[in-house]
């Protein structure tokens, strides 16, 4: 064999050997960085703190109260559902107003109706809130609609607050009227503020 031919063979040994742990090695970067990328995204949405919570019954409305403050303000549902392989669904109807600071509570503001239905099918969350056209101050879920509640339930999001001015007082009102495939399932409404 002549020089030539050894080192275009030993190029080809090594190219075979290292192009698949270059191949495995770039894929395994890249699933990881994904998961840090989503890990932050997450960190970003998740609630950072809580202005009001309650427990919430089917047919029976609660009512949250909290003053606005800086920060993307989203109402969440936390759901702990029984696992037992059937789909589930819970609709309701989520009713926002916002009353300036300094006015009175029973002032007339606007309240803002808006239908939703959560649950989970055979190929995941599904998730449907209809906020009506030309709403202002509340819009459907933005970001990250679904995440680990951390507790074992599962925190799916049903509106943001968008143009709420720090200082104005927030009243949202819940009623869960429809649970189906759930049974045993506890539910919990809260007003959440997040970085972003």
């Amino acid at each position: 064999m002549e020089a030539g031919e050894i080192v275009l063979l030993c190029l080809a040994v090594l190219s075979t050997v290292a192009f698949p742990v270059w191949f495995f090695r770039s894929g395994r970067a890249m699933v990881q960085r994904s998961a840090v990328e989503r890990e932050n995204l997450l960190a970003a949405y998740r609630p950072t703190q809580t202005l009001a919570e309650a427990s919430v019954a089917i047919s029976a409305p609660v009512e949250l109260r909290a003053r606005a403050i800086r920060g993307a303000l989203r109402v969440w549902l936390d759901c702990k559902v029984p696992r037992s392989g059937s789909s589930w669904s819970v609709s309701g109807t989520l009713s926002f107003r916002a009353v300036p600071e300094g006015a009175g509570y029973r002032a007339d503001h606007a309240s803002v109706d808006v239908p939703f239905s959560v649950g989970e099918d055979s190929e995941g969350t599904v998730s449907s809130v209809a906020c009506p056209a030309g709403a202002t101050g509340i819009r459907g879920p933005s970001g990250v609609n679904r995440m680990d509640g951390g507790s074992g339930g599962t925190l799916l999001q049903l509106v943001e607050l968008t143009s709420s001015v720090p200082g104005s007082e927030l009243f949202v009102r819940v009623v869960l009227d429809k649970l189906s495939g759930a049974e045993g399932a506890t539910f919990r409404v809260f007003l959440g503020v997040s970085a972003v």
